[in-house]
């Protein structure tokens, strides 16, 4: 009758509707199936697979909807739920590498050149390299993909290079304490020290050609503080070696015994005076050395 034949009609379109339900559903499994089955492990997952993790995971987020869910029996359900899980700890290690990278890349953009870091700038490498090194790490590592693990190893690499130049300005900076302290005061020091005196300055002259721009302020205030008084004891030993240099020179010039005039004798007892001046003179620090040679002149000179 028409009736029956309405009916089953009626029943046919909702049985097809299900049908399509349920190929829809198996249809968007499959693709979840076929996504989860060829992706790599979760140390291995790249961002060159985020895309189809996201898309997957919509997928799976549609089909547990409260829409769609119960289209699916309770053991599709609980694959889908696995999978989810399992998706989502591969898009968050992805995540989580590209958050370092971002990082990275953030610190490296708007550190100086290598010829102007300062150890202002030491602490941002440092925890830079750190990042780096857990993203280079055996556990790591797989997260990242060749074009990725490439720009990260030339960002190790000039991070490395700026880190070491910090660290020659520093040890530079120490040592030259360290050695200035080993050098007696301006008020003691004697020409013995001259070129422990000399060195320092020229390896401060170094430093400031080479790494002017790698000082702090502060280091620049001390490598100043450190000049001043370096050529204030050179400039006290310069002259130590005037006076010495003079009587040397005038001592020289004086006859042998038996040459001498009643001319050379007002010379020589100037000679004389002058040897024992720098002798008492408590401003003019002579070595042992330096007294001894004095004293033989002088002895010579009034013989």
């Amino acid at each position: 009758t028409e009736d029956e034949k309405a009916k089953i009609e009626e029943q046919k379109a909702e049985l097809t509707e299900k049908l399509e339900n349920i190929k829809a559903a198996e249809e968007k499994m499959g693709a979840v199936e076929e996504t989860v089955t060829t992706l790599p492990e979760a140390n291995e997952v790249t961002s060159d697979d985020k895309d189809a993790i996201e898309e997957t995971l919509n997928i799976i987020d549609n089909l547990l909807s409260e829409e769609n869910v119960g289209n699916l029996t309770p053991e599709e359900k609980a694959i889908l739920e696995e999978q989810q899980a399992e998706l989502t700890e591969k898009l968050e290690n992805i995540k989580a590498t590209e958050e370092k990278i971002e990082t990275v890349e953030e610190t490296v953009t708007n550190l100086p050149e290598a010829n102007e870091v300062t150890s202002d700038d030491k602490d941002a490498i440092e925890e830079t390299l750190n990042i780096i090194d857990n993203l280079l790490s055996d556990e790591n590592i797989g997260n990242l993909t060749a074009e990725e693990k490439a720009i990260i190893e030339k960002q190790k690499a000039d991070l490395e290079e700026k880190l070491d130049i910090i660290q020659v300005v520093e040890d530079t900076l120490i040592d030259l304490q360290d050695e200035k302290n080993n050098i007696p005061s301006k008020d003691v020091i004697t020409t013995e020290s001259k070129d422990a005196v000399v060195e320092l300055l020229d390896i401060i002259n170094d430093l400031k050609e080479n790494h002017i721009n790698n000082l702090t302020e502060e280091q620049s205030d001390v490598l100043e503080t450190l000049i001043e008084e370096l050529q204030e004891k050179k400039d006290k030993i310069q002259t130590i070696e005037e006076s010495l240099n003079k009587i040397e020179k005038e001592s020289v010039a004086q006859p042998d015994y038996n040459d001498i005039t009643s001319d050379n004798k007002k010379d020589i007892k100037d000679i004389i005076k002058d040897i024992e001046n720098v002798l008492n003179d408590e401003n003019v620090n002579l070595s042992d050395e330096e007294k001894e040679t004095l004293k033989e002149q002088k002895k010579e000179l009034e013989e």
